[in-house]
């Protein structure tokens, strides 16, 4: 479950969810089912770095919502880019703040 958190939670899910429902800003809009349900799931055997960062957020977040976690944030990002295969400029389109040099993405891991 916690997987499956970090993939929701990624800015890849958020910019993909936006593509399939363009709704997405508007007052009220809906999360739909079907909507849902288009978005593409990798599974991967090596769930347990996506799992642990998830925990570490939680752990930070218990009691102090505005505990600051982007640094953990960034990296299940760049762990979510590399597990759907995107290549650095796909990511430079998902993600327009993106702070990493092509160098260092392709460098990228988590082993």
């Amino acid at each position: 479950l916690k997987f499956i958190l970090a993939l929701f939670n990624s800015k890849l899910m958020t910019f993909y969810f936006r593509y399939l429902n363009p709704e997405t800003d508007e007052v009220l809009a809906e999360v739909k089912k079907a909507t849902v349900e288009k978005l593409r799931i990798h599974n991967t055997d090596k769930q347990k770095p996506y799992i642990d960062i998830v925990n570490q957020i939680l752990e930070k977040k218990k009691g102090q919502l505005e505990a600051d976690t982007k640094e953990l944030e960034n990296k299940l990002d760049v762990m979510v880019y590399r597990l759907y295969n995107l290549d650095y400029s796909d990511v430079l389109v998902v993600d327009t703040g993106f702070l990493l040099s092509k160098q260092d993405y392709e460098a990228f891991s988590y082993e």
